[in-house]
């Protein structure tokens, strides 16, 4: 048997933690990641579409991050396309950056990482390296660049958009 967990926060997928529910000492192993890429922005809903191509990209980039920094990144154990939902390894000691930074406690070896992944991928698929070019148009994901620039960049800047919600408490500072 197998307990499902969401996994909130996320803006634009769902997110599930599957553990094994028994306690058998095998269990740890048996905990996994489900993501999955709806046809919309999850955090806006059905009325904001998205491509749900965008698991795809994700899906080959991280098979190519697992090849660049194994140790770095999440392993991805199973991806079903038409579903848009992939299997990784669950990272069952880690926390999100923005949470350690947002907690304002020390850093320096998640920065660290940061800076050796940023290093590894840079050499890996630089203009000139092997592969390079083919790993280039198939990352390629102008749906998601165009999504973020309008919904990271643009819109919490402009204070009649009707996604770009705050509270009474800072509408001052908004």
């Amino acid at each position: 048997p197998y307990r499902v967990d969401e996994i909130h926060g996320g803006n634009l997928n769902h997110a599930f933690c599957v553990r094994g529910a028994d306690n058998r000492p095998d269990a740890q192993h048996r905990t996994f990641f489900l993501k999955h890429a709806p046809e919309h922005i999850k955090c806006l809903g059905p009325e904001y579409p998205c491509d749900g191509n965008r698991a795809c990209v994700e899906a080959r980039a991280l098979r190519a991050y697992n090849a660049i920094a194994p140790h770095l990144v999440p392993t991805l154990l199973h991806f079903d396309e038409p579903r848009r939902a992939m299997v990784l390894g669950f990272l069952e000691e880690h926390e999100l950056l923005r949470e350690t930074l947002a907690r304002g406690a020390p850093c320096d070896v998640h920065l660290r990482d940061v800076a050796r992944f940023m290093a590894l991928t840079h050499v890996a698929t630089r203009r000139g390296a092997a592969d390079a070019e083919r790993r280039e148009e198939e990352m390629a994901n102008p749906a998601m660049c165009a999504i973020t620039a309008a919904d990271v960049f643009a819109k919490p800047l402009d204070r009649s958009d009707a996604t770009n919600r705050r509270s009474a408490a800072v509408e001052a500072e908004a």
